[in-house]
């Protein structure tokens, strides 16, 4: 465009939810995992091939205090087992995921604030659980 010259657009603002198309999906990235359970033995915590997992994790998750292995940052483990293969099993290290507790992890678009969509999703949830609650009642 030069000096003087615009550019004209007529637009069309549509409310929608994401169950009638993607576009109007606030989150993206959603994934989840086990949560990660992570034991050291103390008295094996200052063993070279123990304390060896701390180079390997790829998370560092692991740091070395006094000469012995301690979890900085269980949360960012991914479970990839490269600390339990470095030290070798039932060496001091135990790794493992507990089915009973997950760790959701997404991200938004912007349009709302991770709080505002977690909030959104569980009222949504609690309305369909509801709402099926009802249908089983009324068989």
């Amino acid at each position: 465009l030069t000096d003087g010259q615009a550019v004209m657009i007529y637009a069309t603002a549509v409310m929608g939810t994401a169950d009638k198309h993607v576009k109007w999906q606030v989150c993206n990235g959603v994934g989840y995992s086990y949560l990660p359970v992570i034991d050291v033995d103390p008295k094996k915590a200052d063993d070279e091939d123990v304390v060896e997992a701390a180079k390997v994790c790829p998370k560092h998750v692991y740091t070395v205090e006094d000469g012995k292995l301690v979890v900085k940052d269980g949360l960012s483990c991914n479970l990839c087992m490269s600390c339990v293969e470095a030290v070798g099993r039932d060496r001091g290290l135990s790794v493992s995921g507990d089915d009973t507790n997950f760790v959701f992890k997404f991200e938004t678009d912007g349009s709302l604030t991770a709080r505002q969509a977690l909030d959104k999703a569980v009222e949504i949830l609690t309305a369909e659980a509801e709402d099926f609650k009802a249908q089983i009642e009324a068989l």
